[in-house]
């Protein structure tokens, strides 16, 4: 079972895996990582191992480094690390450029790509090209994305697993009735924060000015983007919308060449160059 594993599972993984060979271990947080990342990796230089989780990845590495254990790199998600200021200096740690993976490959031209083949071409020109749909999803999805890191910052408890979107957006304009996702936010959560003070806390986050790559989360951008290829910028059936739907497209569109123009990448070439003669990567520049 996935919620028995914890960092000294991981660890011991770990340890296994380095016992029967000398490869390089890079350790990802989920199984939805290495399907994005998983096709650059030389299998006969690097290894690959999942955490299940940024705190057993975390935990794990403390565990390991404790020991001296050389050659292994770990990649984790920011989450909402740097917009409460936090940042994260660990050896043998890379952050992701944005909230989580999937939002840096939503950064990247493999959404332009993406767009390219699933949305209406003229929708998406009206809206200023690529960088309009992205500024259109971040936008929308804000007041959610706020929710999620005011329970996060203040310990509310709100449920937001398996969410209908569908019940809080208009389909039209991928804009979100605030005062209905209060509502259904509260009804599912066991919490003590009311529907007005979830609406008042959510004003005020929106007016600080987040960086919106840092706050949102891509599970739920990849949702929205759904959302408007069913009406605003395209004609997709419901079944073509789903948010894994959208994620595994974009997964798929991410090439090389969009890996290399992210920070997460130069992180993983630093850590190379630091650390010869373990290697990650299928293509050497």
């Amino acid at each position: 079972m996935i919620s028995q594993i914890d960092e000294f599972y991981v660890a011991a993984q770990i340890r296994m895996l380095r016992s029967a060979d000398k490869r390089t271990i890079l350790v990802l947080e989920g199984e939805n990582d290495e399907k994005a990342l998983g096709r650059f990796v030389d299998p006969t230089a690097c290894d690959v191992e999942i955490a299940f989780g940024k705190p057993n990845l975390l935990g794990a590495f403390d565990l390991l480094e404790e020991e001296g254990f050389r050659g292994i790199i770990g990649i984790v998600d920011a989450d909402f690390d740097r917009v409460i200021g936090v940042q994260m200096s660990l050896e043998n740690i890379c952050v992701t450029d944005y909230h989580d993976l999937d939002l840096t490959i939503f950064s990247t031209a493999a959404l332009e790509r993406y767009l390219l083949e699933h949305a209406d071409s003229e929708a998406v020109s009206s809206l200023g090209g690529c960088s309009g749909v992205r500024e259109l999803l971040l936008g929308s999805a804000v007041p959610l994305s706020c929710s999620r890191y005011i329970s996060d910052r203040d310990g509310h408890r709100l449920y937001f697993k398996d969410i209908k979107y569908e019940d809080f957006v208009n389909v039209e304009s991928v804009a979100i009735d605030i005062d209905s996702l209060c509502t259904i936010v509260i009804d599912r959560s066991n919490t003590r924060c009311l529907p007005d003070q979830l609406s008042r806390l959510i004003s005020i986050e929106m007016a600080n000015g987040h960086d919106l790559m840092q706050l949102s989360r891509g599970h739920d951008v990849a949702a929205f983007l759904g959302l408007a290829l069913r009406k605003r910028i395209g004609s997709r059936r419901v079944q073509q919308t789903w948010s894994s739907e959208i994620e595994a497209g974009l997964r798929l569109a991410f090439e090389w060449a969009h890996f290399t123009t992210t920070q997460l990448y130069q992180c993983l070439r630093g850590w190379e160059a630091g650390n010869r003669p373990y290697k990650i990567f299928a293509v050497s520049t």
